[in-house]
């Protein structure tokens, strides 16, 4: 019976530490389960869904504005091909994205980063990932703690990155900006 009672206790130990964990939900690429990555349509439905934040892709273009898609082309997600750094916003917004599911095309384009924020505004909270290699994108940094200044979303975005640059460069226009690493690791 002793046994017992103190199996009992460490189950309900463990039940309580577990229910005072605190977990934040992401929605990667704004949902990509509910719906067509990185697209208002399913940040929309990620932010429904009961998620604490979603995540965003974000590339530049030609003329310097931030485009939300996860490749650094529109070759799999849209109906056009190329770049996004080697197209124009406008260039970009002509095509459609692709249904994931059924393949056909829909009234969508890929959102800009402005987009995504005023979506975001007041529903929940965003992480941007920048997805620059080396020195692609000059000056994408600025423009993002721009806009995040723009909606005074320091509170409710949070910028993460593989390129250790990047962190570094929007720390020092911004300190109160959240930052996050991504790290890749490998085992074997």
């Amino acid at each position: 019976m002793k046994r017992l009672l103190v199996v009992a206790a460490v189950i309900l130990l463990s039940f309580t530490a577990l229910a005072q964990r605190q977990y934040t939900v992401v929605a990667q690429r704004g949902g990509a389960n509910l719906g067509n990555e990185n697209t208002l349509s399913c940040i929309t439905a990620g932010l429904a869904s009961g998620a604490d934040m979603v995540e965003v892709d974000v590339h530049m273009s030609k003329d310097g504005e931030l485009i939300v898609c996860h490749d650094p082309t529109i070759d799999r997600t849209t109906d056009g091909y190329g770049k996004i750094e080697d197209m124009t916003a406008e260039e970009i917004r002509s095509f459609h994205v692709i249904d994931s599911v059924t393949g056909e095309l829909t009234e969508e384009t890929l959102p800009t980063l402005h987009e995504v924020m005023d979506l975001v505004y007041c529903e929940g909270a965003v992480m941007i990932e920048i997805k620059k290699k080396k020195d692609q994108y000059p000056g994408i940094e600025q423009k993002v703690v721009d806009l995040i200044r723009t909606f005074s979303a320091e509170k409710w975005a949070v910028v993460q990155c593989q390129n250790d640059s990047v962190l570094e460069e929007i720390h020092s226009i911004a300190p109160d900006i959240h930052l996050q690493k991504i790290t890749l690791l490998t085992f074997g």
